[in-house]
Parts: C-alpha cells; sequence; structure tokens
C-alpha cells in the first residue's frame, strides 16, 4: 500500500486522475470499478479535462458501478448512477453497453448481484476500484462488521451512512440498503485508489492507518493490499503521526509537491511510465534522447558537454518558446545505474535533483526530487514547477513512445 498526501483536494485529483491513466495504459480494455460521491468527483472532473484535451480515449475502457441505493437507478435523482452519469459517464460520451451497474428497482436483487460478478469474471478481473472513505470506515456500502469474503450482496446502510447520505437529494429519502460490491471482491481488484479528504475525514483516516486492520474498520483491509493508492489532503492527513508517516514512506506529493524534510525544502514530481526501468533509464543517460525531451512544452536543447559520470558535466542551454535562452549547468553526484541519478544544478537557482527509477514488475515509477537548501527559493521555483515538471514527463513520455529503447 502507499501513501500520497497533497496540499489541496484539486492537487490530489490531478495526480490520481494521471495516475490512473498511466497504470491503466498498457491494459487493452480495462474495467474499472467506479464509485460516486463527493470524494471522487474532482478526479471524474480532472479525467474528463484530460479527455477534452485529446490526453485519453475512454472508450477502450468498461465500467462497474461499485454501488446504488435499494430502489433506484440512474432515472432517480441522488442515485449513485445519476451522480456519475452527470460527473462521467455523460461529458465522455460513454457508450451504455460499456457500463454495468446495480438495477435496484429490479425485482430480482440477487441477479443484479449475479450480474456484477459476471461482468467482472468476463472481462477477466478488476484492474482498478475508485472508493471513498465514509466516516465510520466504510467503503462502497460494506459497513463495519461485513465479512471480508463478502461478494456483491444486499447491504444493511448503518444510521450514520443514512444521515449522511441525504445530501445527495434535494428532499428527504428514506434508505434503507443498497447494493454493493463486497470486501472480497473488492480486494480482489489489481489496484485501489481510496480518496479521501477534508478535516472531517481526519479521525477515522487515523483510526484506518493506526488502528487494527479488521472488518470493524472495513477500510483498513486496504493495507494488505500491494495495490492500494491512498489519497489523502493535508486536512484529512492532519492527524497522522510522524511514525506513521516514516512507516509507510509517505509520498508528500501533489505530483508536484513541496514539503520540508531534514532541514531542506524539496519539490517532488512523480509519474508511472509503463517501460520497464531499464528503459527509462537510458531515456535520461543517452543525451540524444534526453535533448528531446529535457523542459517543457516547447523548449528545445543545445548540450554543450554531457559526461554522466559521478563529477561530470552537464553544460546545455534550454532555448524556449518565447525565444529566450536559458544557460544551465550541473554536475553529476551519483549514477546507480538504473537505480538512481544525482545531480546537482550549479547554476541559479541551486538545487540538488535526485531522480529515482522505482521497479514496478515491466513499470517503472520516476520519482523526480528537487531539493533546495532554501525556502524562498523553494517556494519561487514551485511557482512554475508544478506544471514544467508535468510537461516534462509528458514530452518524456513521447520519447519513450518512439524511440525503440
Amino acid at each position: 500500500m502507499e501513501i500520497k498526501i497533497f496540499d489541496t483536494y484539486n492537487e490530489l485529483s490531478r495526480l490520481a486522475a494521471n495516475d490512473w491513466l498511466q497504470l491503466l495504459a498498457p491494459v487493452k480494455n480495462p474495467l474499472v470499478c467506479v464509485a460516486s460521491g463527493d470524494s471522487p468527483a474532482g478526479l471524474y472532473k480532472s479525467l474528463v479535462q484530460l479527455s477534452g484535451d485529446g490526453k485519453w480515449d475512454a472508450g477502450k475502457y468498461n465500467f462497474l458501478g461499485l454501488d446504488e441505493w435499494l430502489g433506484m437507478n440512474g432515472q432517480d435523482e441522488g442515485s449513485c448512477r445519476y451522480h456519475l452519469d452527470q460527473q462521467f459517464f455523460f461529458p465522455l460520451q460513454v457508450a451504455a453497453g460499456k457500463i454495468s451497474f446495480f438495477d435496484c428497482r429490479s425485482a430480482d436483487l440477487q441477479a443484479e448481484c449475479k450480474k456484477a460478478e459476471d461482468c467482472i469474471a468476463n472481462n477477466g478481473g478488476l484492474d482498478l476500484v475508485i472508493l471513498g472513505l465514509g466516516l465510520n470506515g466504510h467503503v462502497g456500502m460494506n459497513e463495519p462488521g461485513t465479512d471480508v469474503a463478502s461478494r456483491s450482496h444486499i447491504a444493511e446502510l448503518d444510521p450514520q451512512s443514512v444521515q449522511v447520505g441525504q445530501k445527495y437529494f434535494t428532499r428527504p429519502q428514506e434508505l434503507t440498503g443498497g447494493l454493493t460490491l463486497g470486501l472480497a471482491t473488492i480486494l480482489e481488484a489489481r489496484y485501489i485508489f481510496l480518496i479521501v479528504s477534508g478535516l472531517h475525514k481526519a479521525g477515522i483516516v487515523k483510526e484506518l492507518l493506526e488502528g487494527p486492520v479488521s472488518n470493524s474498520l472495513p477500510g483498513s483491509l486496504l493495507r494488505n493490499h500491494p495495490g492500494a493508492t491512498i489519497y489523502l489532503d493535508k486536512e484529512s492527513a492532519s492527524l497522522l503521526s510522524e511514525k506513521t508517516l516514516a512507516h509507510y514512506r509517505v509520498n508528500m506529493s501533489d505530483n508536484t509537491a513541496a514539503h520540508e524534510t531534514g532541514g531542506s525544502f524539496d519539490i517532488l514530481s512523480t509519474r508511472i511510465f509503463a517501460v520497464p526501468r531499464e528503459r527509462l533509464f537510458r531515456a535520461w543517460t543517452d543525451p540524444v534522447q534526453l535533448a528531446r525531451w529535457w523542459g517543457p512544452k516547447g523548449f528545445t536543447n543545445t548540450f554543450r558537454e554531457f559526461n554522466c559520470i559521478p563529477g561530470g558535466n552537464w553544460i546545455f542551454t534550454m532555448h524556449g518558446p518565447n525565444g529566450v535562452d536559458y544557460p544551465n549547468h550541473s554536475r553529476f553526484i551519483s549514477i546507480e545505474e538504473p537505480v538512481q541519478i544525482i545531480l546537482d544544478h550549479i547554476n541559479a537557482p541551486k538545487f540538488r535533483l535526485a531522480a529515482s527509477f522505482e521497479d514496478l514488475g515491466g513499470h517503472t515509477r520516476l520519482n523526480f526530487r528537487m531539493i533546495f537548501d532554501d525556502k524562498v527559493v523553494r517556494d519561487a521555483v514551485k511557482v512554475y514547477a508544478v506544471d514544467a515538471n508535468e510537461q516534462n514527463f509528458d514530452r518524456l513520455q513521447v520519447v519513450l513512445d518512439q524511440v525503440d529503447g
């Protein structure tokens, strides 16, 4: 399990969307289970925006609904399907045949449960599940005490969930239960994203991560899942102890986020690339490839010296799309193929860059950490590094797609 903490909910949503696309890029026809609710709404908004920008096509995806209120389907305003239609399916123009969802108006609810499980089996398993977290730790409609071995089933609702659920409706509703994927079904997914935000969730987040793993708090079961990622904003993570953060090696990242550790001031950018780390490492150490992708969109490079060994110089000029030239001088400190590259950026702004390449079994997570001695300099760089590093990674992806490594 991995934990990522962000300055804001918008930053959280943007990186979660990026992680979704990176993880599932190599999958021919992914099956994704989507949850309704406030927590993942920003993720869906980011994905719709990325689709509009031509960054991904939802047409290759199949979608499965996580849960639905008893007595409702997509025709009911406030239903889970209704909200996902408005936020996600309709804006992306997802074909009806690509969506499988509980119809809780059906006279045969057990058949609806079987339909969900058959959808998963027919698609070769769930590739990704999107979850929110209830105030009592529920995921989907799996309330505290739900059997860990449960499959899709009819769920009874905790009184607190009934009360909170009223916010999705324009008038009071009698919410008695729902249909939901079970805990066993969810935990068999290849990847799980748990999205939590807001100060009101800080207490349950602390209990989830620092208390026992138990179905008395269903969300805690994710701690044993190797493909689970928990996305938190700073408010929802505000009660976590330093011991917990250290234990999970928490990535304090908004994909380009700033944080302070050990007297230094960092900006950390991450992305998962669907290539082996040896291939990604070569794109960093081959000057021909590096010159093609280094820098934000519209920049080109002229390398004067590139000696990729400890103590070696990297001297080059970045040519901006506005006609301005930006001289750069860096010196390599450490090269550990294919694990890590460390270099010092000598001219202003001064910082140390540590790039690590994490093997994910055919994929690679790139951790791109800029380390500053001065908080003022870090904060000034962060203003443009947030978008610049994302554009840099986009250009790197193009090179990886085009060059036979």
